[in-house]
């Protein structure tokens, strides 16, 4: 039987500099926003929305001219409910 010896698996890396970490840039780990954003100090409806506030387990229709449940706000500014036609 052949006796085989663990010092030849390991080695050490050809260049020291390769094993380094890179510093990354914590803003391209940031999520990417799809959603636009939530007009500032504006949460009253201009259109409907159905959606389901906080609290509920059921969707109901939220009248235009009622504020905007904290939960669905960006929901209604992607859907444009904000906007007054």
């Amino acid at each position: 039987m052949a006796k085989t010896t663990s010092a030849a698996t390991t080695a050490a890396p050809a260049d020291p500099a390769a094993s380094a970490a890179t510093p990354v840039d914590p803003e391209a780990l940031a999520p990417a926003q799809t959603d636009p954003p939530a007009p500032v100090g504006q949460t009253i409806l201009a259109k409907p929305i159905t959606g389901v506030p906080d609290g509920e387990i059921y969707p109901r229709e939220i009248e235009a001219g009622e504020e905007c449940p904290a939960n669905l706000v960006a929901y209604a500014a992607s859907i444009g409910a904000f906007d007054a036609e």
